[in-house]
């Protein structure tokens, strides 16, 4: 079970408070379990954390076990902090402690100075007056065994003293702690790497979306380059039909010169002239109109087209006016 399930299942009337300090203390690398004990005749589920906590012994950091146990009256009432000695074959506890023993357990209470703890309520400040204190009066001392009469007699050093070598207490057999301790660093592993696929994802598809819009880039470029010389060579050509076009207007002129001056005749060539004229006249019309529907329409190929057309009937007239013109003269 989670933090949150033990303390709901222990039914804690400060639920979020409790919530609040266990999750202080696995962030210091305590793991949450559910204990009971027993008031009068009845159980009574509390939550009970369990770690490390360094404790400097002759100036060197030794590993303490430690359980910090929270009544049903957190925060109103202080949480309770026991230390456990690891191997009881292997270490003796400090003779100020061991009055203080849970029964059925190897935890020992360490009291603490709590006058202050409704002024501060301030877990770390009661974790750190527990260190202080085990700092001050070292709980656990390695046995030395001698043999006397064929039993195992122990020495226990009253002068505070470890007797041999310093061992750093650590737990090798609680299987169970070292087993959650492992899976919680797999599973944290785990999501570390998941994390850093799905970086990795997005850092590609961010890449990929960038190669894509620096090609689009240079297609719309090109484009624009395409467009603009398709602009000039439209601008080019309409200039040149209306170069022309005005060259057309000036030749007018002077077909209504002719068509003045022959209007009266009747003779068939002067009837052709007459003929020519007017047709002249008329294709000058349609280069106009031809020219204001380019303008509005834009299809240069139909604009070519018509010009074309009506640029060759207007030489066939004009030769033809050249000749009659010569045989009235």
């Amino acid at each position: 079970m989670n933090l949150q399930q033990i303390c709901s299942q222990c039914q804690y009337k400060n639920f979020l408070q409790v919530i609040q300090a266990g999750q202080e203390l696995i962030n210091q690398g305590f793991i949450a379990s559910m204990y009971q004990q027993k008031i009068g005749n009845q159980l009574d589920s509390v939550l009970i954390m369990s770690g490390f906590v360094l404790v400097n012994y002759q100036q060197q950091p030794l590993q303490i076990n430690t359980e910090v146990i929270f009544s049903k009256e957190y925060p109103i009432s202080p949480p309770a902090f026991y230390f456990v000695n690891p191997d009881p074959n292997k270490f003796q506890v400090n003779s100020k402690y061991v009055i203080n023993k849970r029964p059925n357990s190897e935890s020992y209470y360490v009291i603490l100075d709590n006058l202050n703890w409704n002024t501060h309520k301030d877990l770390k400040k009661t974790m750190n007056l527990y260190i202080q204190i085990l700092q001050k009066d070292f709980p656990l001392y390695s046995k030395q065994f001698q043999n006397q009469n064929n039993q195992k007699n122990y020495e226990i050093n009253n002068q505070n003293q470890i007797g041999g070598d310093i061992e750093q207490i650590i737990y090798n057999d609680n299987k169970e702690v070292e087993q959650a301790v492992n899976k919680e660093i797999s599973s944290i592993k785990l999501q570390i790497n998941q994390d850093i696929n799905q970086m990795l994802d997005e850092v590609k598809q961010l890449y990929d979306h960038n190669q894509n819009l620096i090609k689009s880039s240079v297609i719309l470029h090109r484009i624009n380059q395409d467009l603009d010389e398709q602009i000039k060579e439209a601008d080019s050509s309409i200039n040149d039909m209306r170069n022309k076009c005005q060259q057309y207007s000036n030749e007018t002129l002077k077909l209504e010169t002719l068509k003045e001056k022959y209007m009266t005749a009747q003779s068939p060539v002067h009837n052709q002239i007459l003929q020519l004229i007017a047709e002249l006249d008329a294709i000058k019309e349609t280069f106009l109109f031809t020219d204001e529907w380019f303008k509005r329409s834009k299809d240069f190929d139909q604009y070519s087209s018509q010009i074309k057309l009506l640029a060759e009937r207007e030489f066939e007239c004009k030769i033809l006016l050249k000749k009659c013109l010569l045989l009235v003269n």
